[in-house]
């Protein structure tokens, strides 16, 4: 049976299940006729190449439907709030002749498991640099504070000389353990997904080139915004407050039950009192940063509720 303590937590935490999660952005790359747009409540910035595109410099692109230019583009986040975070692309190796393009083709899979439940339209269709080039992707407006998981997929079917593609993303800007030089094939590419964790900003920016041997492909990109790395910060929002309460609240099972949720603080395989216990001395209060020690009123509050 629930304690007092039980009791009194998931009083002053029901409300607050439902408040905001990690900021995370959808990149849907190739024709604007294959574009994802929002689907089951979910928005993906579809980007396109605009006509004109160079042999080496800045690179037109179109944003969800917007005009080609060769300015940053802002990007919209998965519940479509528009964010400070840009995208470029240029191109800064001519390689032969041509450059960038769209791809309509129909990738038909398979996928990589890790992406499942993300739109088959966002996986498809893909941008391309022609022959042996190199193209640069950099995101700006990021948080210093914050660190970042990116996600790349890039595949085609293509066969003959074409189906040659040995790929190398190669981190500029950025840094972090997990930011790394990273080559892998989109020949029918079903399983790898380039995954890069806690890459931190430089100026606000990470940046990366994306060589090939021959036809360089990218069909979609994810960028989730993390927390300061307080593992009692359960929704990555840089902050341990009444949100994540609300998180660890849903996962609630008492002692001696079974959870591999992230909300047990204290990996004993349950979610209880003690991992409440861990996430109070790591609370902040909205916008805080983790780890910063909890104002008295809630350590008093803390002690009511073990009350018996």
């Amino acid at each position: 049976m629930q304690n007092k303590t039980s009791l009194f937590v998931g009083a002053l935490l029901a409300a607050a299940t439902g408040s905001a999660q990690a900021v995370t952005t959808y990149i849907d790359f190739g024709r604007t006729a294959g574009a994802t747009g929002t689907v089951g409540g979910v928005t993906y910035n579809d980007l396109s190449i605009g006509a004109g595109a160079p042999d080496t410099g800045d690179v037109p692109v179109v944003l969800n439907g917007g005009a080609a230019t060769v300015d940053p583009q802002q990007l919209l986040d998965t519940n479509n709030n528009l964010l400070n975070w840009t995208i470029e692309l240029d191109l800064i190796s001519t390689g032969t002749a041509g450059e960038w393009g769209n791809n309509g083709g129909n990738y038909p899979g398979p996928y990589p498991a890790s992406l499942s439940g993300i739109e088959l339209t966002a996986l498809q269709d893909n941008l391309y640099m022609n022959r042996s080039k190199v193209g640069r992707i950099t995101l700006a407006g990021l948080d210093n504070a914050k660190t970042y998981s990116i996600q790349f997929y890039g595949a085609e079917d293509l066969v003959g000389t074409e189906a040659q593609n040995a790929q190398t993303l190669e981190p500029i800007t950025g840094s972090g353990t997990g930011f790394f030089s990273t080559a892998f094939n989109t020949l029918n590419n079903g399983t790898v997904v380039v995954q890069w964790d806690d890459v931190a900003p430089d100026a606000g920016v990470i940046a990366f080139d994306y060589r090939a041997n021959r036809e360089g492909w990218m069909n979609f990109m994810s960028i989730q915004e993390l927390s300061s790395g307080d593992p009692a910060d359960l929704d990555n929002d840089g902050d341990v407050d009444d949100a994540d309460f609300g998180i660890a609240f849903a996962a609630f099972t008492g002692p001696g039950g079974s959870s591999n949720s992230p909300a047990d603080l204290d990996s004993d395989g349950d979610v209880d009192d003690a991992d409440f216990g861990i996430a109070f001395a790591a609370f902040t209060g909205p916008g805080g940063g983790a780890g910063v020690v909890p104002e008295p009123t809630s350590l008093a509050l803390l002690g009511l509720g073990g009350l018996a």
